[in-house]
Formats: C-alpha cells, structure tokens, sequence
C-alpha cells in the first residue's frame, strides 16, 4: 500500500500480523513471557498487555454453611421469591422488603379468633423454588403431607396445586430445580448424608413428569387458622375413611450421578447441566448421566493470586450461569466466606476469567439469576453482582516482528505510525534495526527511535471543532515517531508495550513507511543535500511538516469516502443526512442510518405511496433492516401491511336471535342467481324489498299491529317502493340500509342531500355533456347545466339512470367515504410486554407521520397473526400463546382485549403489625 506522496507502507492490522506473519526469513514475529505470553490480541481493542485476574483474597469473618441455603428465583416479572429462615413459608420480594407470601397469614378482624379446623396440616419443610417461563412458581415439599412438588400460578392466581410423590417415590427430596432452556425443569433430589446417589428429574414446564399423575389430585385449601394447632377431631370421625391414590401413568427415569452432597444445579444451552458438589469440591459437567468436564475448586485459582501465600481453593457455596455478549457462557462460584464470587469460562474448560465480584454481608440463601445477570441476598433484600472496577495487567511486553522488505539497498525508512490508544501510567518503546544482506540483520544492533508522541488530528469536512481543542489522553489516536538512523533494504521493529499495571496500551494497527518522502530532494535545491550531517539534519526538520500536510493530502484525496454512507465515519452521517434535507429520528442506531442514506433515492421516489411506507417502517422496526430494500413482489413473511379503508370490504347483517337493531359487521353470501343487477329493473328492486319487509316485519301492517315500525303502518306491500335516498326516519332508515347492504350485497352506506354535489360530479364525469345527461335519463324538465341536477323523484324503471343510480349507492359514495384512510398494521409477538407494544406503535406512527401524502389520515394498529386455515402452518407461520390466562387489568395501562378482571386471590396480605 503507498500513501499520497507514493510511499509504500507495510501494515500490521489483524491477529495473523501481529503473531504469525513470517517474514523473508520464514521465520515468525517473537513475543515475550513464553510460554505464557505477555501480551495478547482483542478483536475490539488490538494488541496489549495480557490481563491478570486481580485477586486479594482476605480471610473471611464469616463461613457460611449448607444448612444456610434456601430455595430462591427471580421470576420473568423481577420478583424475587425464596424460603423462609424457618424453612416452611414462601417469601416475595418486589421493590422492597420481603413479604411473606405463602402459607397466606390469618386474616386480621373478629372473626380470626373464632374455632375452625384447618382442612390439613401445613408442610414442615420447603427445599426448591424455579419460576417457569410462562410464570408458574415450582415449590419443592420435603415433608408432610409427603414429598412432592407445590404449584403456584403468578399470573391467574387461585389456590395452589399440590403434586404429592408419596406414592411412587418415597424419598424424594427436591432440594434445588432450575429452568431449561426448553421451558422445562431439572430438579436435584438429594439430601446429604443420603447413602443413595444424586438424582436429576427433567419435568416440563408444569412439573408433570410424562403426565405423572391420572387423576388431578385437590389443592389443599389453608383456613386462615392454618398456623393454629388443629382442635381434636369431632365425634363420631373416626378418620378411617380411606383416600384413592392417585394411578401411575408412567414415570420419567431420572439421571443418577455419583455425588454425594450435591447442592446445587443449572442448566446449560446445549442440553448439559452443572452440578455443585460439596463433597468432591467440585463443579461437574453433565450430558444426561455421563461427565462431560468439571472445575476444581481446590485449585480453580491456583497461580493467580496476588499474594502466593493465599488458599487458592474456593470453598464453593452456589453456582449460577449466565451468557455474555460474546455468547460465553460464564459461571459464577460463591464462596462460602460470604464475601466474594469467581467467575469461569464453561466453553473454555472453565479456564478462570479476570472479573472479580466482592459481596457484601451475604446472608447465605444463594445466588440468582435470569441468564444476564446474577444476585445475591442479604438478610431482606437482593442485590445485583458488580464486578470491582479495578484492571491488572502485566507490567511489560515485547514483540519482535518478522522482516520488512524495502525492495531497494540502502532503503531509508521514513516513520512508524501507531493507531490506538495509550492512557495515562502506560507507554510504548520502539526500536528498529536495518540491514542490506538478509543474513546480516539478526547481527544489527537494536536502535531506540525517540518517545512517540500524539499527532494532531487532521479536520474533516463537517467538522465545526477548533484545532486549539484540548485532545482527551484516553481517547484513541495516532502516536508517530520519525526513524532516525535506519537504512537498509530489509528491517525489522521490536514495540515494547510497558503498564504500571492499572491499564494497558492498546495497538489498533501498525504502520511502517519507507522510502522516506524528503521534502529537502522534492522541492530544495541540491546544494542543500551536499553534506552528509547537515543534510540529515535538515530532512529530519522538514519531516515535521511533510508528515502534518501529508496527512492533510490523503485526507483530501479520500475525501470521496466521507460522500459514501458505507465508509464515512458514524459522526458525518447527520452531517450526509443535512445535504437531502432530512433530519434522523433519535431511535435510529447506525446500521439504519447507513441503509438509509445509501437507499436515499429509491425511498424518496416512493415517498407517499404504500410501498414507500412499508419500507421505512421496516427500515425503523425490522430486525433485518434490508430485507426493506429486497426486490421482492410479494413477501409472504409476517411484516407490517398497508390496509386502505377503500379496499376493504364489509357489510351489516343482524344478529341471530338478537334484538331488531343488533348487527354486526361481517361477510355476507349472496347466490350468484338471486343477485339484482340493474338490467332487471327498479320493479324487481321493488318487489325483493317488499318481499323483505314482510319477512322482517310480518305481512300485517295495521295500526294494532304489534312490531311494525311507524313508517309502515297502515300501508300495503304493493304501496311501498324502495327511495333513492337514504329515509330520514331511523325505522326506515335502517329497513334501506339493512336491504341494500346485506340483503341485496350491494356496498352501501348513506345517500343523503349532503352527497349531492358528489352526485353531479359523477355525471359530469360519465355524460360529459348535459346534453348526453338528459338523454340518457329522459329528464323533464330539462335542467340547463350539471349544477341544476337534483335527486331523481323515484328510481328509474330501465336503462342508464337506474345504471348511474346503482353505481352512485354501490360504489362512488362508499369510496368517497373511505378515500385517503388507511390502517397501518405491525406485527407484534405475543409474548412482547405491554409497554414496548406502545412504544412499537409511537415510533410507528411517527415515521408514518412523516412519509404519508399530507392529505390522508391513517392510525396505527398491532396485530398477532396471518393465520388462514389450508394455508398457515402451526409453528412456522403462528403459533399458540397462554392467550386463556389473561393479565390482570391495570387501569390506564392495560388493553381491554389483552386483560380481564384479576380473580380473587385466596392469598392475604400481611399486616403492618405482624412481623416473622
């Protein structure tokens, strides 16, 4: 590659540059700290000093216990749920301290100390606590009534559903579950001290291993008195009556493992599952039953403490795991000092990471996590895992790079140019050697070039800042150091990297320039370059402008690439936006910037029109932007749809058995045979709507009929004709509207005077002439000009007036009523929450705000599905949804079709005065 003044430059950009490029020799680039190097490559960050875990490991005052842990979560809501310390109640924490949730207290009031017998005894002991996806809380029951597994729906409310294992397997003992990324359950059953292995239960999301029990056993119902002690049984109950067990349908095999004091458990993405065991000190990696790795934490930090005398062992206390942006996935140990956490990398054969989490006044119950972050609790509240904001780095780090190539003797290299960044207490050593013969160059002496030092950056175009700016000494830039005494054809560098630990400096990229570009040879004369130091000298001192005005040079010969969306710099592109007049809406990120500006002129040659529209709205909403800008007629995917009010089709039919004015609005049928079309005449219109009156009304039309409208009353059938205009009567009224529209199939609405002068455009625009006009319908008298045209008295019998009259009430009114309306219409997940719905349709009626035609109105509605039975496949095209359990309704916030009234719960709440 050459610069503007045509001198070449080598690169070292990427990992390959910098750590296996081999030179002419065949020989690699050394680095420093072998085997272990010292310096390492980021894909975001470049080369720089290897990071080191920063441990400070103290001796804990506090040794948290496994007795000390409980079962506890955090539901898709944010509410925290575990045991009680008495390890029978069920707490919730939201926004606050923890409040007791279940077994329901007694209720406070008179009646809380009048006798009553609860219906069975409260569980002594509760061990695991999951909340599934589709908000169902997963209680473990280690005791009485028997082992099992209590049920509590988050959303629905309503008793409880106990599943009571008694009867199949005694000794279960669901002391830890966690969620699998299906949905379902792994429940750990195992107790310490147990002589039997550690079993894993995989349940669905229900807790019902394979339909585990047949028959649906009862819910048990706590009476308020539930925490007083039962009074004796009353005479006569003996307590014999016998209980049908529930029947077997068929019960999953569980995974046994060979672990003794297993706590704890989590799932992975790929189907493996971690389990903590206390008695190996191990964390161990499972598929099904078969080990598939583990970490132990006897010498997880071994090598990489700071103070070497320190216990590299963790004394594990729980586990939880979560997925980065990277898609690690990371684990995170307790210790059980109570005071710190350490995280491994899992797809990295647990290979120990360098973030460090200290915990304050942990209270034991464990860690809890939502697959981004973790928590951890003290004695009522829970509290995010922060990492200590402190980095540690290697304090040094050398790289000697492979052989640079001058192609000509006695190459005089120009300048070193380093893109990154070099923060305060860091620094960067450059040291070149030179040499004509290839072989003579391992035998050069290393040369030290002067300290780099920051280059001012050059001003783009759109860029309003004054060269006086103070440059921040954090952000990136571009250090340059002129080589001094380095001329040879071939050339090497050695860039030593130097930290006092706290931060490192970062090499982005590495450019070496040669042949030096001389100011002194190109524009001075050669009496300037007579002597050998002078001359020297004087091509170092014009150096310093050669390289500023050089920079500017490039600059301005690239200038094209700040014109292409492509490849100008994010800050320039409101600066691009600017020159077409267009502002970005604050929402837009950069990627749709970018789509935008380079589609610019297709978007604006289709501003207005419902193609344009889609595609903005996809440019702003879609997760693939530019699949806006496919050629494609028609995408058959589910996206956002342009619905206009002039296309759709709708008509009123009556309800069945509902009351007379009770309609709906729906498709009708009409046989193809029984359909009116004008060429029959207005008598059959006539005759089919007296026809229809007596259906509706009876075939009595007498004042003492019963049902009859008024405007029907002491007429005969043969007396009443369908009027070309709309009734003004209700009762007549809807008798036109329900004949024409339903009945008939014609799309109507109303025909009133109001819509008079739409009337005589429309003839103005068929006849053209008022001669024609007259003609065609016999008019007399004869009007003079289109203006004077009225209503016909009554429709014509034949021919173009009853044409003109059918397509008038058909077609030329309910278009001019639906004209310039369209709905805009977003596809919207069914499990995507309330407010980001809303937020969805704001930012979607904004951006239609801007694109439609100024004369339109549109509003902007979401929808579910494009379900269409024959055509739509369950699980591609839709999907189903827990639409039967409804939200609660939430004044102000909720959507009527989206929630209903919340049913009563059984559970109530606590007191101010009662305190556990």
């Amino acid at each position: 590659m050459a610069d503007v003044n045509g001198s070449s430059f080598h690169l070292l950009l990427t990992e390959q540059d910098w750590f296996t490029r081999v030179g002419e020799s065949g020989t690699p680039p050394v680095v420093s700290g072998d085997p272990e190097p010292d310096l390492e490559w980021t894909p975001t960050c470049g080369l720089r000093l290897r990071r080191t875990v920063p441990f400070d490991r103290t001796e804990s005052l506090v040794r948290l216990q496994p007795d000390d842990r409980r079962g506890s979560d955090r539901d898709v809501d944010g509410v925290f749920w575990h045991v009680g310390e008495d390890a029978v109640s069920l707490w919730r924490t939201d926004e606050g301290d923890a409040t007791r949730y279940w077994p329901p207290r007694a209720a406070v009031g008179a009646e809380t100390f009048s006798p009553c017998t609860p219906s069975m005894s409260v569980p002594t002991r509760l061990g695991a606590v999951v909340a599934t996806r589709d908000r169902w809380l997963v209680v473990g029951l280690l005791d009485t009534p028997g082992p099992g597994l209590l049920l509590l729906d988050l959303l629905g409310g309503g008793d409880p559903v106990v599943r009571d294992w008694s009867a199949w397997v005694p000794d279960f003992r669901p002391v830890e579950a966690c969620r699998r990324p299906d949905g379902g359950l792994l429940v750990l059953d195992a107790l310490p001290g147990r002589a039997e292995p550690t079993r894993i239960w995989p349940l669905d999301s229900r807790a019902d291993p394979e339909l585990l029990i047949a028959t649906e056993v009862e819910a048990p119902v706590f009476d308020r008195c539930a925490e007083l002690p039962p009074d004796e049984s009353e005479e006569g109950d003996t307590g014999s009556d016998e209980v049908e067990e529930p029947a077997v349908v068929g019960l999953p095999v569980p995974w046994v493992l060979p672990l003794q004091r297993a706590v704890s458990v989590v799932a992975l993405d790929d189907a493996s599952y971690l389990v903590l065991d206390l008695a190996s000190r191990q964390v161990v990696r499972f598929e099904g039953e078969a080990r598939a790795g583990h970490l132990d934490l006897d010498i997880a930090l071994a090598g990489r403490l700071t103070d070497p005398t320190a216990d590299p062992a963790v004394r594990g206390h729980d586990i939880a795991v979560v997925r980065d942006t990277a898609g690690r996935s990371i684990l995170f140990v307790s210790d059980a000092g109570g005071d710190e956490v350490f995280t491994f990398d899992v797809d990295d054969d647990f290979a120990p990471l360098a973030e460090h989490f200290p915990m304050r006044r942990h209270h034991g119950r464990g860690l809890v996590s939502d697959g981004e972050s973790v928590w951890f609790d003290t004695a009522r509240r829970w509290h995010p895992l922060v990492t200590r904001g402190r980095s540690r780095h290697r304090s040094w780090g050398t790289v000697v790079t492979s052989e640079f190539d001058g192609h000509e003797r006695g190459c005089r290299w120009h300048r070193v140019l380093i893109d990154g960044r070099l923060p305060s207490s860091t620094s960067l050593r450059v040291e070149t050697r030179a040499a004509d013969d290839f072989e003579a160059l391992a035998g050069m002496p290393w040369r030290l070039e002067p300290t780099p030092y920051r280059r001012r950056d050059s001003r783009d175009p759109g860029d309003s800042s004054d060269f006086g700016d103070r440059v921040d000494p954090e952000a990136p830039g571009t250090w340059e150091t002129l080589v001094q005494h380095t001329d040879g054809r071939f050339c090497q560098l050695r860039v030593t990297l130097e930290s006092a630990g706290g931060a490192t400096p970062e090499i982005a990229a590495l450019r070496l320039v040669a042949p030096r570009f001389s100011y002194l040879h190109a524009y001075l004369p050669q009496v300037y370059a007579q002597e050998d130091a002078p001359t020297r000298f004087l091509e170092r001192y014009l150096a310093n402008p050669e390289g500023l005005l050089s920079d500017l040079e490039g600059r301005i010969a690239d200038v094209d690439l700040l014109f292409d969306a492509r490849t100008s710099p994010a800050r320039y592109l409101d600066w691009l936006n600017s020159w077409l007049g267009s502002v970005f809406d604050s929402d837009l990120d950069e990627r749709r910037r970018r789509l935008f500006l380079t589609h610019a002129t297709r978007l604006f040659a289709r501003r207005g029109t419902p193609g344009g529209l889609v595609a903005m709205l996809r440019l702003v909403l879609d997760e693939c932007p530019e699949a806006a800008f496919d050629d494609v007629a028609d995408d058959p995917t589910f996206i956002v749809r342009i619905a206009e009010r002039y296309l759709s089709r709708s008509v009123t039919i009556p309800l069945p058995g509902g009351p007379t004015e009770t309609r709906v609005e729906g498709p009708d049928e009409v046989a193809a045979t029984d359909r009116w079309v004008p060429g029959l005449g207005s008598s059959e219109l006539h005759q089919r709507f007296r026809e229809a009156l007596v259906a509706r009304h009876g075939p009595d039309w007498s004042s003492t009929a019963i049902g009859v409208p008024d405007w029907l009353r002491g007429r005969t059938p043969d007396e009443v004709e369908i009027s070309p205009l709309t009734p003004v009567a209700p009762d007549a009224k809807a008798d036109w509207v329900r004949f024409l529209g339903g009945q008939l199939g014609l799309r109507t609405v109303s025909l009133t005077d109001a819509h008079l002068p739409l009337w005589r455009r429309f003839l103005l625009q068929r006849h053209e002439r008022i001669e024609r006009l007259v003609s065609a319908h016999q008019m007399v008298p004869a009007p003079s000009s289109f203006d004077a045209v009225g209503w016909p008295d009554r429709l014509p019998a034949f021919g173009p007036g009853l044409e003109d009259w059918t397509a008038m009430v058909s077609l030329v009114v309910p278009i001019a009523e639906s004209a310039h309306r369209f709905s805009v219409l977003l596809p919207v997940d069914l499990e995507t929450p309330e407010g980001e719905q809303l937020r969805l349709l704001e930012r979607a009626r904004r951006v239609v705000e801007q694109e439609k035609p100024a004369h339109t109105v549109f509003d902007v509605r979401p929808y579910w599905a494009a379900f269409q039975l024959g055509d739509a496949r369950l699980g591609v095209d839709t999907r189903l949804g827990a639409g039967a359990r409804r939200a609660a309704l939430v004044l102000n916030r909720s959507r009527l079709t989206q929630a209903g009234l919340a049913p009563p719960t059984t559970h109530t709440a606590s007191c101010g005065c009662d305190h556990d």
